[in-house]
């Protein structure tokens, strides 16, 4: 073989980044915050119902939110290569007593949903 199969995947990897940046869909990974919900929150988030996520203040999620520039949100609902996901509009966080409230804007994008 002449290339080891890791490296082919990171070099089909790298071919993937500039594809997408080319094409204008390539977000920097420290704009986006990760977070996974349970089923209700994920589908109240997808309908427009739910405009606040809320983390306990706590110093992992200090370390998290407090001075990041995050553009945003990437949710998940669940674990495993198949899981309903959605990008969001970041629209800041703020800390209250002993809450964060994460505010959420529109979402962007979408996929796995209802088994698409």
């Amino acid at each position: 073989m002449l290339v080891s199969k890791g490296a082919f995947s990171r070099s089909v990897r790298g071919v993937n980044l500039l594809i997408k940046a080319i094409r204008g869909d390539f977000i920097p990974q420290k704009e986006v915050l990760h977070l996974t919900l349970h089923k209700k929150w994920f589908d109240q988030i997808l309908s427009g119902k739910k405009k606040i996520e809320y983390r306990e203040a706590t110093s992992y999620w200090k370390s998290r939110l407090e001075g990041k520039s995050y553009k945003y949100i990437h949710f998940v609902n669940g674990y495993g290569a198949h899981r309903p996901w959605m990008d969001v509009k970041f629209l800041g966080a703020v800390k209250n007593n002993v809450i964060y409230e994460i505010k959420l804007g529109k979402v962007l994008r979408k996929g796995n949903i209802n088994g698409d």
